[in-house]
């Protein structure tokens, strides 16, 4: 499994041969719930213009560019304009324009320093590489096989109103610590925190390890309280759903994996089903040709 900052540098320089930029960010969203699930980025925004972002994307609710096909301007002739705090933040870490990219599985930001607007030829250029970006960070997870759930003590952080971490524990910072050696720039607690300020969410991380779950809400109604996020291996129903997703699972083969989930043979899921075993096993070998395994313990072992 190539690193996510591999697959950073590899779409920036492909784009880049269209759209010159100074700096990226390549997000990666769980498919079902809209979450972070890895970051790439290279000479891009700081923490203060992050943060900023994440708040003012939180409040206004779900972003236009999280739909996939739009090319959004932002600068001195933006097609859409943030708010006085990001353009200020934006501002201090040097850059004065950005080109967004939506595609099915997450976003490109483009970054240019002061006097440096993106023209409406550029927005053109990189909403005809749409498609194939999304093909590329599809595959960045679906060319490997599911990998074996790597099982480990779940662990939880605590993040203030200042969005500050107050408590973590030993296993939490072990798991941060892995996804940061990995390659994984994913910066998953702020993301999830301020989502989490406006309803519970969850998060589904691939990893070369196995799939990491994060599900942060707050303690108490009120959006400023504190956030309880909680990490661990991602596994059985809560993962199936972003598989699915990811690798193409129809709803008919969701069906039969969530009857083997539960132990069932396949004769058994076939009457459960009403359907012939010889469907049942087609699908099977459909599964295993979409998750790159071989057989039905490999897929069970990969959804733990």
């Amino acid at each position: 499994m190539s690193t996510v900052a591999e697959l950073g540098a590899e779409i920036s320089e492909r784009v880049g041969r269209w759209v010159p930029h100074d700096g990226y960010l390549l997000v990666g969203l769980d498919p079902v719930t809209g979450a972070g699930c890895f970051l790439a980025e290279e000479n891009a925004y700081g923490p203060s213009a992050k943060r900023e972002l994440e708040i003012e994307e939180a409040a206004s609710g779900p972003s236009p560019w999280r739909t996939p096909g739009p090319v959004l301007r932002l600068g001195p002739d933006a097609t859409v304009r943030h708010g006085p705090q990001v353009r200020s933040a934006m501002a201090a870490d040097g850059f004065g324009a950005a080109l967004r990219v939506a595609v099915r599985w997450g976003e490109l930001v483009l970054l240019r320093g002061h006097g440096r607007s993106f023209t409406t030829a550029e927005s053109a250029a990189v909403e005809r590489l749409v498609t194939p970006l999304a093909d590329r960070v599809r595959r960045f997870v679906t060319d490997n096989p599911l990998h074996p759930v790597h099982h480990s003590p779940p662990g939880v952080v605590v993040v203030n109103s200042a969005d500050e971490i107050t408590t973590s524990t030993p296993s939490a910072r072990a798991a941060l610590r892995a996804l940061t050696s990995s390659g994984n720039l994913l910066d998953p607690i702020r993301n999830i925190t301020h989502l989490a300020r406006q309803a519970p969410t969850l998060s589904r991380l691939p990893t070369p390890t196995g799939w990491l779950a994060l599900h942060a809400e707050r303690t108490a109604p009120a959006p400023d309280t504190d956030v309880v996020i909680t990490i661990q291996p991602a596994a059985g129903t809560v993962l199936l759903p972003a598989v699915a997703a990811w690798y193409g699972i129809t709803p008919a083969e969701r069906t039969i994996i969530e009857q083997a989930l539960q132990g069932l043979p396949g004769k058994q899921i076939a009457r459960r089903l009403h359907l012939s075993p010889h469907t049942v096993n087609d699908h099977f070998k459909s599964i295993y040709r979409k998750t790159h395994v071989h057989s039905r313990e490999e897929l069970l072992a990969g959804l733990g």
